[in-house]
């Protein structure tokens, strides 16, 4: 039986740690197939956890990620439906495990830093084409209709780490063709969705990559981007105003352009949690009419991760969850002058990444939404064991050589 488990753990050690990085191709086929992944990768690591636990639970991110559980926990007695509270509850913990069992493995095997960094450009790779044929499969290959199901949310953060690798061919020219083609191909699928959120996520992880990456001079980043902003903005038609011309309020022109999401943050504000320091229960601002009504229609979350945290946890829970993702991309940032070029470019494009995630956070998904726990944790978690553990240059060559 032990031998049974044994190998269990080293499956897992090998190439079970990774699945967080493909899971945004699972999404893309349906949310009940991410909901499977997910269920086998936690199982998988409990696993894991169990027969390493106290090698895992040593990590100085394991202390912040405690404080962050305690506090969401807490916000379950205020909850008006309690049993939906836990259950989330329940879901966010496990779905945080990303963190204690990817710092580990990349802990004990520094090497496997290029799996995870070309594991998550693979899933950049092959998911447009994926949902392209999803499209065109669901359209009877009549004619593409892209699912509306927010499955365009996921390409932003993947662009950056698609862009690095593509920047370490030799080739000029087939640098040139490759990232000009997946960053068409990414932008034509976000228009073609109408996903202004992931919109803003695309523009805002590319100009950290461009700006930080590449180090693109202001005088020729700015007026590009300001091109890519109006070009989007024509090519997106009229669904990117949402019919706000038609409004002579300013009040009413920003609800209206912002898809409701600004009314939703004001009715937020008028009428705040009933326990300000712990929320309302997760899972449960859907139950408070008075903020989450427009125009007679229901919404389920804010549109926003802070105003969600907040809303539901508290102020208890936004700032244990600030807490753990600043000390993550602290380390990082604090010693990042230590890497060579090959590995400071691998962290600065992740941290686009992240930028990416944040951005869409601030206007779409909520904190308890895949790309905010198992995409965002797995990035941070690669982010923290770089700053923590690869304290020196030395240690940066052999993790990229």
């Amino acid at each position: 039986m032990k031998s049974f488990f044994k190998k269990i753990e080293d499956n897992f050690l090998k190439f079970g740690w990774l699945m967080p990085a493909y899971m945004p191709l699972g999404e893309a086929v349906g949310r009940s197939i991410l909901n499977i992944l997910l269920v086998i990768y936690i199982s998988w690591g409990l696993v894991v956890i169990f027969r390493r636990g106290k090698e895992i639970w040593i990590s100085s991110v394991c202390i912040p990620l405690l404080i962050l559980w305690g506090a969401f926990f807490l916000s379950i007695f205020n909850a008006e439906d309690v049993p939906r509270a836990f259950h989330a509850w329940q879901k966010y913990f496990f779905s945080s495990l990303t963190v204690p069992l990817t710092v580990f493995v990349l802990r004990i095997n520094p090497e496997k830093w290029k799996s995870f960094v070309l594991s998550l450009a693979a899933t950049g790779v092959f998911l447009p084409f994926l949902l392209v044929a999803k499209s065109a499969i669901s359209s009877g290959f009549e004619f593409f209709v892209l699912p509306r199901s927010m499955i365009e949310r996921n390409l932003p953060f993947l662009l950056p780490i698609v862009f690095l690798v593509i920047s370490r061919l030799k080739n000029i020219y087939y640098k040139l063709i490759l990232s000009g083609f997946f960053f068409i191909f990414f932008f034509a699928i976000i228009i073609a969705s109408q996903g202004r959120a992931a919109l803003v996520a695309l523009g805002l992880g590319i100009s950290f990559y461009f700006i930080f990456v590449i180090k693109v001079r202001a005088r020729i980043f700015v007026p590009v981007f300001s091109i890519f902003i109006v070009f989007s903005i024509l090519i997106s038609g009229p669904f990117f105003f949402r019919h706000a011309e038609s409004q002579h309020i300013q009040s009413d022109y920003i609800d209206y352009f912002s898809s409701g999401r600004t009314l939703l943050w004001k009715q937020a504000i008028k009428n705040p949690p009933d326990n300000v320091f712990f929320g309302i229960g997760m899972s449960n601002v859907r139950y408070v009419d008075e903020v989450m009504t427009i125009n007679d229609h229901r919404v389920k979350h804010l549109h926003n991760f802070l105003f969600d945290a907040w809303y539901e946890t508290g102020l208890a829970g936004l700032a244990a969850l600030v807490l753990l993702w600043s000390m993550m991309i602290f380390f990082c940032l604090k010693r990042i002058k230590y890497f060579n070029g090959g590995l400071r470019s691998e962290v600065l494009a992740l941290l686009c990444s992240f930028v990416a995630l944040l951005g869409g956070g601030l206007f779409s998904y909520s904190y308890m939404s895949p790309q905010l726990t198992n995409y965002l944790y797995f990035i941070l978690s690669g982010l923290f064991f770089i700053g923590r553990y690869a304290i020196h240059s030395k240690t940066s060559e052999a993790m990229v050589s």
